[in-house]
């Protein structure tokens, strides 16, 4: 503590040292740092650390780092106990960086940052501390992994909550950014907390892997994976063995939830989102996302649930494009599908990149009080199918606090401002197909367009019966220049 330090390094050929302290607790706070550092062609030492109870880095400036800004690999970090805490803007760190201050050649394609491994019963981060890794070269980003038996429990921010507590693998440079694995019986993360890989250059993002018996974010807690520049986004994938929630907002007005995106003038592709577990439950505005604002395709949302996935008070499935690139498909499977209270399965354009298709596999679908699965376009890309084929029931009914029936919509919209023109792609076909589908309490299946481009077609099939009830409707209507769907029974 009190700004102490224990280093290794090298600034030649040879390499640096090892660090291992082996205690009962070991606490690394009041600034103080274990570091490992490379400034030459040696590779950098490894760092362990070892402890019969607990491991501790707590406050700011205190931290354990792995550097390389040559052409040396970074030193492996590894931190093994039986509770692990990461608190008040403490760090553990992976950087792989450039210093042309050093007179030695950077980091090569060949280079890598130190490995992060963390083993322990549970892990705690909070108040803004941070495990991260950093690439801004063309070397390669180290990679993060978390194996822990019980909980990793991810919580909050700083105390301004500028800084989120979380798992964080970041490149700036040419080379590709480390993946985060995380390995746990509970992932709990609470308010800001995240879990993000990122590219703001050309190096691809980080891939994330979460295998967990349960998953819980609340408060705006969320897992991304983006980019802003040439590179990818890596893929985000979370398989938990019995359930997997999401529930609320954060107080940066951004719902908890799984999140990839192409930020504006990108080109690098967003990352795929592939979510499996029996029971899926999005509330109270939590979001599964993925959008593109630049050049680059949107990434794929899969969702598969053994058993139930449920969808209530504003939460959504959403894929979008608002530019060039086309938006991802959305393909979601489970035994019972319920949507409830203005919950939402989204595909939407504005430009000229494609909304993405929307499938979804049941034995049940319900949705109620204004839940809605919705295809757009408002731009010249066309909107995407929307296909629903159910072994047994469709059941919509009933209105949204916004006046808008529970059902299925295609829409070819101009946007406030806009013109027919700006709206000329073709809006999405829409295919339900079920044994029994039933519409009651003004539920609604909608082709519509108010633009350019023309309306998308409907098909129903019902194995055995097709009702409508209660102001229930099939409609298919255009107040623009584009042409009318056609509607099949």
């Amino acid at each position: 503590r009190d700004a102490g330090q224990i280093s290794v390094s090298t600034d030649s050929e040879s390499d640096a040292g090892s660090v291992l302290i082996d205690a009962t607790d070991i606490a690394i706070t009041g600034g103080a740092v274990v570091e490992s550092d490379t400034q030459g062609t040696g590779n950098g030492g490894e760092i362990v650390i070892n402890a019969s109870a607990s491991v501790t880095v707590s406050g700011e400036q205190s931290a354990i780092r792995s550097t390389t800004s040559a052409r040396g690999d970074g030193g492996r970090i590894g931190v093994r106990a039986d509770r692990v805490v990461v608190a008040d803007q403490g760090a553990i760190q992976a950087n792989l960086e450039s210093d042309p201050r050093l007179g030695q050649p950077g980091p090569d394609r060949d280079t890598r940052a130190g490995e992060i491994a963390m083993h322990a019963r549970n892990l705690e981060v909070s108040g803004g501390a941070q495990v991260t890794s950093d690439n801004v070269t063309q070397g390669q980003g180290g990679d993060i992994r978390i194996a822990v038996t019980e909980v990793v429990q991810l919580s909050g921010s700083s105390d301004n909550g500028s800084r989120p507590s979380g798992l964080f693998s970041t490149t700036a440079g040419r080379g590709s950014a480390g993946s985060v694995q995380v390995s746990a019986t509970d992932l709990s993360m609470e308010g800001l907390a995240s879990i993000n890989t990122s590219s703001i250059g050309a190096g691809d993002a980080g891939t994330t892997v979460i295998e967990t018996a349960l998953v819980s974010l609340n408060n705006g807690a969320r897992v991304t994976s983006s980019t802003s520049g040439d590179g990818d986004g890596g893929q985000v994938t979370l398989r938990a063995e019995e359930r997997i929630h999401a529930s609320g907002m954060g107080s940066d007005g951004i719902g908890s939830g799984f999140y990839s995106d192409v930020e504006a003038a990108a080109a690098g592709d967003g990352g795929t989102i592939l979510l499996a577990a029996p029971a899926i439950t999005l509330v109270d505005g939590a979001n599964v996302s993925a959008r593109t604002r630049g050049s680059g395709n949107a990434g794929t949302i899969t969702i598969n649930a053994g058993q139930t996935l449920k969808l209530q008070n504003a939460a959504s499935i959403t894929t979008a494009s608002t530019e060039s690139g086309p938006a991802g498909s959305v393909q979601v499977s489970a035994t019972a599908l319920s949507m409830d209270q203005l919950a939402a399965i989204n595909s939407s354009t504005l430009g000229a990149g494609d909304a993405g298709t929307i499938q979804v596999e049941a034995t049940r679908v319900s949705l109620s009080n204004g839940a809605r699965v919705t295809s757009s376009t408002g731009g010249a890309g066309d909107g995407g199918q929307v296909t629903v084929r159910a072994e047994e029931t469709i059941h919509a009914s009933g209105i949204g606090s916004d006046g808008i029936g529970s059902g299925f919509y295609s829409d070819v919209t101009v946007s406030v401002g806009g013109t027919e023109g700006d709206a000329s792609g073709r809006g999405g076909s829409i295919d339900l197909r079920a044994a029994d589908i039933r519409l009651s309490q003004q539920a609604t299946v909608s082709a519509n367009s108010d633009g350019g481009g023309a309306a998308g077609t409907i098909s129903i099939q019902a194995g055995e019966a097709l009702t409508l009830t209660e102001q229930a409707r099939v409609t298919s209507e255009t107040s623009g220049a584009g042409s009318g769907g056609n509607i099949g029974l």
